[in-house]
Parts: structure tokens; sequence; C-alpha cells
């Protein structure tokens, strides 16, 4: 879907906030790089490149996040793209089509709206999901089979027992008797 020309944009500034964009999805590997963080530079960074090319080329945020999902496997980046996308006019109608390919776990699934809910202006006060991004979210997890579900589900009461502080865990002795290698 190509954005609508806009006469006071130029197409290279348009490429360049989109190579800029690329940039920030690689720059995500850096350590230290927390997008769920308020005061995060790399989630300020992102957020103020998506404001600005949003309404310039809305297919090309959520082409991202399916870049960085699926090429680079980097997940957080893309359900935070995905999140942000959401909040988001423009890109609403495209969210069914490239959910899917980016929350390809339950795991990144229950991501999109715990990050969609960290863009909220109030912390602690939860933000309701846009319609577009509530049935991009069903039509994702129709996808998941009950394994799949089940393997991410939590389950608070079915944590082990911790082991005593005294009990070393008993590891089988090499052959021979000597050292191992």
């Amino acid at each position: 879907m190509a954005a609508p020309p806009n006469p006071e944009v130029s197409p290279e500034v348009v490429e360049e906030l989109k190579l800029e964009l690329l940039a920030a999805i690689g720059s995500s590997l850096v350590p230290g790089a927390d997008l769920a963080r308020r005061r995060d530079p790399l989630r300020g960074r992102v957020l103020e490149l998506c404001a600005r090319l949003a309404p310039l080329s809305p297919e090309f945020l959520l082409q991202a996040a399916l870049f960085a999902r699926r090429a680079l496997g980097l997940r957080a980046i893309g359900c935070f793209l995905v999140a942000v996308a959401a909040g988001h006019a423009p890109c609403r109608p495209l969210l069914r089509r490239y959910l899917g390919g980016v929350a390809l776990l339950p795991r990144d699934w229950a991501d999109v709206p715990r990050y969609y809910q960290s863009l909220a202006p109030h912390p602690g006060v939860l933000a309701p999901l846009p319609r577009a991004l509530r049935d991009a979210l069903a039509a994702a997890f129709a996808r998941f089979d009950p394994h799949q579900v089940a393997k991410y589900r939590g389950r608070p009461g079915k944590v082990g027992p911790a082991p005593s502080p005294g009990h070393a865990p008993s590891w089988p002795r090499p052959l021979g008797g000597g050292h191992a290698p």
C-alpha cells in the first residue's frame, strides 16, 4: 500500500526515516535496551520515528516489524512495533495482515498487548485496545494449536520445590575413578 503523496515531505525524507527506523531496529541488539522501560532512549527514538512515518508510510511500520521478527529473529522489537502501529490510525487496517507473521509464539502474542499498555500516557492505568488490534489478536490466536497454548500458559501453582541449601545434586562419577577431562 503506497502512502498518499504529501507535498510537504519529499520521498528522500521518507526513505531517510525508513533507514533510521531500520537502524534503530538493529540497535535493539545492544545489551541494556529495554523497550518496556519508559525512559529507554531506544524506545523514545523508535516512538519518534514511528510517529513521523505512520502518516507517510503506514505499512512500512508493520513490514519492519515482520522483518525484525522473521529475518532477524528479534521478538521484542517486532512485537513493540506492532503495538506502536496499533496506536496510529493509518496502520490499524493492516494489523490483521501482519500480526500473524510477527506473533509466531503465544508468548509473542501476549507481548503485543503488554507493549501497547506500556505506551499508555499514565502508567498503571489500562488503555483500551483498539478494535483492529483486538480483531488481529483474535485471528492470530486462532492459529495456535492447543499444545502451543498449553506450553506458554503460566501455571503459578506448579512451581517446583526449592532445593535445600545443603543438598548438592549428585552427579555420576566418571569411569575409572579419575577426573573428567
